[in-house]
């Protein structure tokens, strides 16, 4: 090979090379968010041409925004474009020995270099970012939304039991009464017909005009009873409220489309589950309202400002406490996916040059916690998120099978999910019986005054397999898989703390799938390596070594002029099998 160079571009013009750059280095570090690294250089110091088109940039009042820049290494045979990215004038930079005078003038600059496209780009740039703002620029629209519906229904208590049971007593007590009286007198008419003398029509007249009073008064009094029962129904049995909710999926991709990108992801949860947001009591007071209230239904079905998931970083961190993602930028796709996705290992190119000679092996025994536990919040707003608990938390407790009690495992893994789980409303409680008994007596009594009246049938087919809450203030927002537009009714069995950890989160596990979290450390071994190796590993840290092992890069420090790099790796290897998990779902 010949002499490695350098050539540098700053917004597309070639510039003078850096100063001493053969000693500086790449530093990639891989953590636990992505299969790519972090990227972070020593900084390049500019100067003549280089130094004057950074300083330009940064006088025109833009030392907020990236300089455009590339750098295009060469092994001699070789070119690649080892970096393509941006100078971050807002980071890490310095100007060197300015002159003094009328003039401030400096001819050399120290700048540091970021990766474009790159993880580390994409994570910054939704930090702090909402939702409402992406609402605000048409990003998000009406269109986006996807109806929940969500019947308020409060615990039965004595009192409301009570007070339909007396209200259907007292009404079938008048309508008793009103017949008796009726018939009483219908007996009047047959025995005053039979009794008078040919020719007394006048008392005849008077006998039946009581009659048809009495009769109008009972279709008046019906009409009255069937408008109390309806009345009555709307007060203790709200009408189902179409609450609006966004699908995690729609979210994630409209964060994407926001930068440019768009979303790959097979987790099919991102389909189902869907995002409500809370619904916070107002502190107006209002008497009317509190007596009959609006059950006002939300508008927009992104997440509201006080709700976790608000931001966009705190939605994507959401999606790996839940499913235990890594993400990764390819091209112009932003990949969400499992941590143990076979796609990562499946998609790595990256090959050691040579077998390698590995100095110290440590093993993760620090990452075993004694207990891993996921937990999903209560509202007590919302008494049913209490009522039915099962599936807000699981708990995996790993024991040494030898002496489960003087051990050195020790520690806590807590997934917390700062969301509600949903209650599906699958029967009718004792209020709705006897309101659906009511609207039958309802239907019945309208068609004695000839109206074809469906009380019942509404009240039994609109509330079955959707959202029940207790009230229609809520403070804590909610997910919600819907299949088929319902609440499907083993909801538990699809979204649940346990569903999630057995099915995302294995991974962790020392136990199951012959102990996949057991992994040993191979720190600070140096070995060779290329720009083209570099290359591969920022797509991917994620490789196989010669003896068939599955490893995956830590950190990775590359020295240019040397073609060699500084390592720690972590590979999957199972050296104890004297473990044992409990699992516990309260």
């Amino acid at each position: 090979m010949g002499k490695p160079t350098i050539q540098t571009l700053i917004d597309g013009k070639i510039v003078f090379e850096p100063l001493d750059w053969q000693n500086n280095t790449i530093l990639a570090s891989f953590g636990t968010d992505s299969v790519q690294p972090q990227i972070e250089t020593d900084r390049f110091e500019y100067v003549l041409d280089g130094a004057s088109a950074i300083i330009k940039h940064k006088e025109s009042g833009n030392i907020f925004e990236p300089l455009p820049c590339q750098q295009i290494y060469s092994d001699g045979a070789n070119n690649f474009t080892a970096l393509n990215g941006y100078f971050d004038v807002s980071d890490g930079y310095e100007e060197v020995l300015p002159t003094f005078g009328s003039i401030e003038r400096s001819n050399r600059v120290l700048v540091k270099f970021k990766q474009d496209k790159s993880i580390t780009g994409f994570v910054d740039q939704i930090q702090g970012v909402s939702f409402g703002s992406l609402l605000n620029d048409g990003l998000i629209s009406s269109q986006d939304y996807t109806t929940i519906p969500t019947a308020i229904m409060k615990r039965a208590n004595f009192l409301e039991v009570a007070t339909i049971l007396l209200t259907l007593y007292l009404i079938q007590k008048q309508i008793a009464d009103t017949v008796r009286q009726i018939r009483e007198t219908l007996r009047d008419i047959a025995a005053f017909i039979a009794t008078i003398p040919s020719g007394s029509i006048g008392a005849a007249i008077y006998t039946t005009a009581s009659l048809l009073l009495q009769v109008a008064y009972a279709v008046a009094l019906i009409a009255i009873l069937v408008k109390l029962i309806t009345d009555l129904i709307a007060l203790l049995l709200p009408p189902i409220v179409k609450n609006k909710g966004i699908k995690f999926r729609t979210l994630l991709q409209k964060s994407c489309e926001k930068f440019g990108y768009t979303l790959v992801s097979p987790i099919p949860e991102l389909d189902t589950y869907h995002f409500l947001p809370s619904k916070p009591y107002s502190n107006e007071t209002n008497i009317l309202k509190d007596l009959i209230p609006l059950n006002v239904a939300t508008k927009e079905g992104i997440p509201n400002p006080s709700d976790y998931g608000y931001l966009m970083n705190e939605f994507w961190d959401l999606m790996k406490s839940m499913f235990n993602t890594k993400i990764a930028v390819v091209g112009s796709e932003i990949h969400l996916r499992n941590a143990d996705d076979e796609y990562w290992l499946k998609h790595s190119t990256f090959k050691p040059r040579k077998s390698i000679n590995f100095p110290t092996k440590k093993y993760n025994t620090d990452q075993l916690k004694q207990t891993r536990i996921m937990s999903f919040l209560t509202d007590l707003n919302d008494e049913w998120t209490t009522e039915n608990y099962t599936g807000t938390s699981y708990e995996i407790k790993t024991q040494s099978t030898v002496n489960s009690v003087n051990n050195s495992i020790k520690g806590l893994d807590r997934i917390d999910i700062p969301l509600c789980l949903p209650n599906n409303k699958r029967t009718a409680n004792s209020i709705e019986k006897l309101m659906i008994t009511l609207a039958g007596f309802a239907d019945e009594l309208s068609r004695i005054i000839g109206q074809n009246t469906n009380f019942r049938s509404k009240i039994e087919s609109n509330r079955i397999n959707v959202l029940k809450i207790s009230q229609n203030d809520y403070g804590t927002a909610k997910i919600v898989p819907l299949v088929g537009g319902q609440l499907p009714p083993n909801h538990r069995d699809i979204l649940s703390a346990k569903f999630l950890m057995n099915k995302y989160h294995f991974g962790k596990s020392f136990v199951q799938n012959n102990g996949v979290g057991q992994k040993v450390i191979y720190d600070s071994f140096s070995i060779p390596f290329t720009l083209s190796d570099l290359q591969k590993t920022l797509e991917n840290g994620i490789f196989v070594l010669d003896d068939g092992r599955e490893a995956e890069f830590i950190e990775i420090n590359y020295n240019f002029s040397k073609d060699t790099a500084e390592c720690s790796i972590s590979v999957k290897e199972r050296y104890t099998d004297k473990l044992k998990e409990i699992t516990y779902e309260p």
